[in-house]
Parts: C-alpha cells; sequence; structure tokens
C-alpha cells in the first residue's frame, strides 16, 4: 500500500521541514497544495527527495466560472500555474 499525505495537513511548516517529515516518515507521495506558505515550491526545493509528487490547485478565493473578469481571468492563471508547476516537479 502506497500512503500519502497533504501539506494540507502540516500547514504551516515551512516546506523543508514537510519533506523532511515525509522522508523520515518513509511515506511514498506528498500533495502539495498550491497555497501560502507553499505557492512557490519549485523543482529546486523537491529535486533531492526521492518521494513522489501531486500538485493540487489553490482552493482558497478561486473561481473560474466568476462573472467579474478580474476574478475570473485570475483564478484562471492560478490553475495554469498549478499544472506548470506539476509539470516541472514531474507530479501528476
Amino acid at each position: 500500500m502506497k500512503i500519502s499525505v497533504s501539506t494540507l495537513g502540516l500547514y504551516p511548516a515551512k516546506i523543508e521541514n514537510v519533506l523532511n517529515f515525509v522522508t523520515e516518515q518513509k511515506l511514498d507521495y506528498l500533495e502539495i497544495i498550491k497555497e501560502y506558505p507553499y505557492n512557490s515550491v519549485t523543482s529546486d526545493d523537491l529535486n533531492s527527495y526521492d518521494i513522489g509528487l501531486s500538485i493540487h490547485a489553490p482552493m482558497s478565493d478561486v473561481n473560474i466560472s466568476s462573472h467579474i473578469y478580474k476574478i475570473r481571468d485570475t483564478s484562471v492563471e492560478l490553475m495554469i500555474d498549478s499544472f506548470k508547476t506539476a509539470n516541472e516537479v514531474g507530479g501528476r
């Protein structure tokens, strides 16, 4: 069985502390919620760890169906940024 943990459950720990915890506990996967303080995580932060990754798009204050163009456009940009990050780090 493969075990995963989410940064949501480890908030607000620094990403290096989260990664060390996941490694020490011998967990298989980490889901990174692309929100503060993990919104700026890059492949450089993750390269030295041998764990599976998934990137979860932001959940707070995001509405891709908003009738307010600025909210919708910003929400779509945040989704695209999440996809790009997942691609960079080899996440799913």
